[in-house]
């Protein structure tokens, strides 16, 4: 389980888990500008295109797409 946290000494907000999340997606402003993806723990620095599908009682599927170069 996790939970958003704010921290009494910095005032900073974090989100604490048990275990890597397989999929998290960050959206800061809700742009685009500052969106971070994580797929099982490593950054995807390449991706400029997904599609996160989610339903109750059914797996999360997610289309991804990245530039076929070194960045």
């Amino acid at each position: 389980m996790s939970e958003i946290k704010q921290s009494a000494e910095t005032g900073k907000y974090y989100v604490e888990f048990d275990e890597v999340p397989t999929l998290l997606f960050i959206s800061t402003e809700g742009y685009g500008n500052t969106d971070i993806l994580y797929i099982d723990g490593e950054i995807q620095l390449k991706t400029h295109d997904f599609e996160i599908r989610s339903n109750v009682e059914k797996p999360t599927e997610y289309t991804l797409n990245a530039f076929a170069v070194k960045i």
